[in-house]
């Protein structure tokens, strides 16, 4: 993409295939903005740039780094390209996200892209599953990516319980009797030390 070309996208402002982020978005959060472009007609994620249309810059290196790491959260992950343009002495990374008849998620979810008014990421709705996975196919082959889908956000859900409960049991294991009895003890032999060496 040309700095010209991009400048325009930025004066023409947020659209159903345009989303501006003024700073470095988590991960998580540009995994949901990679996957509505996907899951919509694809588009661009320009960082760097806050509302309206103005440009306020981001380091390359963490915005490179986000949109890797949020390639983590995505199954599948879409076809990306990540650029870095100089627009008015500052940096802005652009994120090309190519539109695909696959469905992605993001952290297990679904998400599009609103239309008119509400040109946001958001989650999509059954229906527009339903409708993503029909699109070229025949009622077989999108029974099959459906299946594909709920199983990769089944599998998405059991980690997240796995964690849940790793969580659990290590909080268990700090609120035991044991660990409040060491840090009572080792409260009282920090006091008497510092008693001894102050005294």
């Amino acid at each position: 993409m040309y700095p010209v070309e991009l400048e325009q996208h930025i004066r023409q402002g947020k659209s159903q295939d345009v989303e501006f982020l003024p700073s470095v978005p988590a991960p998580q959060e540009c995994a949901r903005h990679a996957a509505a472009l996907a899951n919509t007609n694809g588009g661009i994620l320009i960082l760097g740039v806050e509302e309206p249309a103005r440009i306020v810059g981001v380091d390359e290196q963490q915005a490179r780094a986000a949109v890797e790491q949020a390639q983590h959260h995505l199954a599948p992950c879409p076809e990306m390209k990540v650029e870095a343009l100089a627009v008015q002495g500052k940096t802005v990374v652009v994120v090309q996200v190519a539109a695909s008849e696959e469905l992605h998620a993001a952290m297990g979810g679904y998400f599009c892209r609103g239309t008119g008014s509400a040109e946001t990421t958001r989650p999509m709705n059954p229906t527009e599953i339903r409708l993503h996975a029909l699109k070229g196919k025949t009622e077989d082959a999108a029974l099959s990516r459906l299946a594909k889908a709920v199983a990769d956000q089944s599998r998405t859900i059991e980690k997240q319980g796995d964690t849940i409960n790793k969580l659990n049991r290590e909080c268990e294991k700090a609120n035991s009797l044991w660990m409040k009895i060491a840090f009572v003890v080792g409260g009282i032999v920090a006091g008497v030390i510092l008693k001894y060496l102050v005294g």
